[in-house]
């Protein structure tokens, strides 16, 4: 499997989260995965709308268990 990117954006918080996570995206190929570590609430509803709108795949939310969610999402060709 390629190599997983990964985004902190646990202690950020809005619009910040959303800039650095379509920045990130805007730097990704074709078909890579991400995994996203968010806190849990207001990015982990936010986040994947942003994803799905701007036209890529989220695959699976990892709730972590202490408070976090990962996010694991795939670039698509937009």
């Amino acid at each position: 499997m390629d190599n997983i990117k990964f985004l902190d954006i646990s202690e950020e918080s809005c619009p910040y989260t959303i800039v650095k996570v379509k920045v990130a995206i805007s730097e990704m190929k074709k078909s890579e995965i991400m995994e996203i570590l968010m806190e849990d609430g207001v990015p982990c509803r936010n986040i994947p709308k942003v994803i799905e709108y701007e036209g890529h795949s989220v695959l699976e939310m990892i709730d972590n268990g202490n408070g976090t969610k990962t996010l694991r999402m795939r670039k698509e060709e937009v």
